[in-house]
């Protein structure tokens, strides 16, 4: 059994059509005519009723051509990824996240990395969006997908989504502040870094209102600044997801939005291993569910 006969049987099942099936496959109808006539032979079986107005799939041809089908997908597949190999898309990758969770589908990534780039070893970490710059800069890392979209010349960055960030304050507060602008500028407030996009938004927001929260301390850390708050230290900008804390109320006040990207340094992006992951990574932004499907 060649690949070669079974696209031909494949083809001309779709087709209903020796001709077809050659025109498909750029062959000649002889070949495509020899190539299935090589399958029936070899196995002793009628894959097609050959009628005047063109072919019909036998009973068992109908049933051998789901599995022809399945035979091809697997060899796509491989050949994919032994591409992939050959290109130099193998080795350690260094990979942290700075975003929440819910925001992107680890699982269906790592699922996604076994099964189109096999030669590459993930090295996985978590930290916060300005020291993954930092450590990329430093060679500590190889990709960081962190909160932000504008980056200087050194990075180069693929956006993937937009997260919302909400104004959480601890829940005891709730009712003292029903109010959401006009209480901002007297809830005493918990500071990100100064480089944190975070940080950046809501002194926006704190310059558009006209208002100037106290600040109590200041924590880069979002899993800190998050326990900060349901301890009942201060009001601080979080992620929608990481706000959802039995401990933790949100203002009542339209999210802010934060997008973030994958980013790499920018005389990097032709590596091999770091061009093969950003396709693949802006893939599972729209589609994560087959790690057999192409990015979109």
């Amino acid at each position: 059994m060649k690949l070669t006969h079974l696209r031909s049987f494949v083809n001309a099942a779709d087709q209903s059509s020796i001709t077809g099936a050659a025109r498909k496959l750029s062959l000649a109808p002889s070949t495509v005519s020899a190539h299935i006539a090589a399958l029936e032979n070899e196995y002793g079986l009628q894959l097609f009723l050959r009628l005047r107005d063109g072919l019909r799939l036998t009973e068992i041809g109908r049933s051998l051509v789901a599995q022809a089908r399945e035979i091809l997908d697997a060899a796509a597949v491989f050949e994919a990824q032994a591409r992939s190999c050959r290109a130099g898309a193998t080795g350690q990758v260094r990979l942290a996240l700075s975003i929440a969770e819910p925001l992107f589908d680890l699982a269906a990534f790592l699922r996604h990395l076994d099964c189109r780039l096999p030669g590459v070893e993930l090295q996985l970490s978590r930290d916060e969006s300005t020291r993954i710059l930092e450590s990329l800069e430093q060679d500590k890392l190889d990709m960081g997908i962190v909160y932000g979209a504008d980056f200087d010349p050194r990075f180069f960055s693929m956006p993937l989504g937009c997260a919302e960030l909400v104004i959480a304050l601890p829940r005891n507060w709730r009712g003292k502040h029903d109010s959401a602008h006009e209480a901002l500028g007297n809830l005493p407030w918990i500071n990100t870094g100064a480089a944190c996009p975070f940080q950046q938004i809501i002194e926006e927001l704190f310059a558009e209102l006209n208002i100037d929260p106290p600040q109590v301390l200041r924590a880069d850390d979002n899993q800190t600044r998050r326990q900060l708050v349901a301890a009942g230290f201060g009001a601080s900008l979080l992620e929608r997801n990481e706000a959802a804390h039995p401990d933790i109320a949100v203002l009542d006040s339209a999210p802010l939005p934060c997008p973030y990207s994958l980013v790499a340094l920018a005389h990097r992006q032709f590596d091999p291993v770091i061009r093969a992951l950003f396709p693949l990574v802006e893939s599972l932004t729209s589609s994560p569910e087959d790690p057999r499907a192409g990015p979109s």
